[in-house]
């Protein structure tokens, strides 16, 4: 059992740490579309956050298949797309 649970615990904290990277690319590849990355990205817990905190992570909504990421994704090439999609 206890195996199970570093197991888990494991997987956790690599999606975790994968999410965080990959938002930080995300965010690196959007530099020039700024309505784009207003659009995709979020400040979490920004009541928390001192006023120079600069974490941002994809916004919730989109990790729901439903929900599209905008009409003009055209402006994105391939790369950011799958960043996004990851």
């Amino acid at each position: 059992m206890e195996l199970i649970v570093d197991g888990m615990s494991f997987v956790g904290d690599g999606a975790l740490i994968a999410h965080i990277l990959l938002c930080i690319v995300l965010q690196f590849r959007l530099r020039d579309l700024d309505e784009m990355a207003r659009r995709l990205m979020a400040v979490p817990n920004r009541v928390l956050l001192s006023d120079g905190a600069r974490i941002m992570l994809l916004r919730a909504r989109y990790y729901l298949p439903w929900v599209s990421y905008g009409a003009d994704k055209s402006e994105l090439n391939i790369t950011t797309r799958l960043v996004v999609v990851a």
